[in-house]
């Protein structure tokens, strides 16, 4: 039988047995066999592709959230579903606590166009409807009427038409007192807002808020998150871009710096560890044999190819070559018995 015919006949036999074989070689080996951080740059050069990635995006991701949305109305499961006892138990104690800020973080925050704009709006809207209420005929009776009428007694026409028409000049008064306040007031309201916010009651007070808004969170049935993000017109876009900014920061020369550090300190730490070390003890043998039993039809697959017989046919001329160059020739085999000695030489000679 040829050496192909042998390696075939074997392998039909007991193919599993070889990739069970192989599978503990593998296991046995130590990871840094296999990750080798000065290859670092190769891998990210090579094995991420943005084009593929879009693709993958487009094919798989974008669709996910549909899929999903279908079923997690089926299912009807929560959010509180989805977290374990301990970790909500952990997730609850963080909301809980006092919402504690830097005061120089919390000041240029606040300290921004937007928000001056925000403040600017709150405090302007609330009081101008305090002048809609204080001027004479608002919205509470008119500060200067009723003033008018309990203290000074005017009870006339005369009296009534006085205060009416300084009404008006006491309400353009008050509002212009409202802008010039507003105005030159901001500086003090928003020094004044980092100092509420920074008052332990206030602290206590967005705890409880975020503790709040947690409990919701995790009573929030699952299905209205993808309802939402289904609606949301810019999930598509964020996807979209997402192959983008993972090849922009993969050709970043700081974030190969941070891989290459943290996979050069891993395998220091770890590199002699064998694979097997990494899986649960008891399922390392469930594992082997699953990977045997999937990678067994392959291996059967692959020696009925052409390739492997040209593989196996260069295999069998390499042996009959190397066992020729071991053989000994014919001519220059010993004799069995000894060379018989020279003639002596004649007396005399």
């Amino acid at each position: 039988m040829s050496l192909r015919n042998a390696l075939q006949a074997r392998l039909d036999a007991d193919a599993a047995g070889l990739c069970r074989l192989a599978a503990d070689f593998v296991l046995d080996r130590p990871v840094a066999a296999f990750i080798n951080p000065a290859r670092v740059d190769f891998w990210l050069d090579h094995a991420f592709d943005e084009g593929a990635a879009h693709a993958a995006v487009e094919a798989h991701v974008q669709g996910f959230v549909e899929r999903e949305q279908a079923r997690a109305k089926a299912r009807g499961d929560t959010v509180r579903d989805w977290v374990s006892a301990e970790a909500q138990a952990e997730l609850r104690a963080f909301a809980a606590r006092p919402v504690v800020f830097e005061r120089e973080m919390i000041k240029r925050w606040v300290d921004q166009d937007a928000v001056r704009s925000i403040l600017q709006s709150i405090v302007r809207e609330t009081l101008d409807r305090f002048v809609d209420t204080v001027k004479p005929g608002g919205s509470g009776g008119g500060l200067v009427g009723a003033v008018g009428r309990r203290t000074i007694g005017f009870a006339s026409r005369a009296g009534r038409g006085l205060l009416g028409g300084l009404g008006g000049q006491f309400e353009d008064l008050l509002r212009g007192a409202v802008s010039s306040f507003v105005g030159g007031s901001m500086g003090l309201m928003v020094d004044r807002m980092v100092d509420i916010l920074m008052q332990p009651e206030t602290q206590r007070q967005l705890g409880r808020l975020r503790l709040s808004t947690y409990e919701r969170a995790m009573a929030s049935e699952t299905v209205e998150i993808f309802d939402r993000a289904a609606d949301e017109p810019a999930l598509e876009d964020l996807l979209e871009a997402l192959p983008g900014l993972i090849a922009h920061n993969l050709d970043r020369p700081e974030v190969r710096e941070i891989l290459r550090a943290e996979v050069t300190r891993w395998v220091a730490a770890e590199g002699e560890r064998p694979i097997r070390s990494f899986l649960p003890a008891e399922h390392v043998e469930a594992l082997r044999d699953e990977l045997a039993a999937l990678v067994e039809p392959m291996v059967v697959a692959f020696v009925a190819t052409d390739s492997f017989a040209l593989w196996a046919d260069g295999l069998e001329g390499w042996a009959e070559q190397t066992t020729s160059s071991f053989a000994v020739p014919e001519d220059d085999e010993p004799d069995d018995e000894p060379d018989e000695p020279d003639d002596e030489p004649e007396p005399g000679a």
